[in-house]
């Protein structure tokens, strides 16, 4: 009788070690730093990175530093007051960002990459490093 009760126990024991559920992986926040990949489709040389942190931003194209604020509402985002400093730096890519970060109305995040765009238009794609 116990071996019988064993050999039925047993495996409705091991199927309920076995987990059915689903691995979630975490939600990337877009409060994060981000570092550009491409721009208008084309990749890059890195050298631009963006930082969001609560309602402010914040980023460096290799001389010049650019920041202000943000909001966001579901995957709309909007940048609101912003400033840079100007110094001649060669190169700058920054200088190909910042101007355009107002024109940027929407965001979309899909693993560890970020996309601004401009009406349907991918104008920056992002990733975390």
């Amino acid at each position: 009788m116990k071996k019988l009760l064993l050999i039925f126990l047993l495996p409705i024991f091991l199927f309920s070690c076995v987990s059915n559920r689903v691995e979630s992986r975490e939600e990337v926040s877009i409060e994060n730093q981000w570092f550009l990949q491409k721009i208008d489709g084309v990749e890059v040389e890195p050298g631009v990175e963006l930082t969001f942190d609560e309602n402010r931003y914040s980023g460096n194209g290799g001389g010049n530093t650019f920041f202000g604020e943000f909001s966001t509402e579901g995957s709309s985002i909007s940048f609101g007051l912003s400033a840079s400093t100007k110094m001649y730096v060669e190169n700058d890519m920054g200088e190909l960002v910042f101007p355009l970060l107002e024109s940027i109305d929407t965001f979309r995040i899909e693993g560890d990459t970020l996309s601004l765009y401009s009406g349907e238009k991918e104008l920056f794609t992002f990733i975390i490093q």
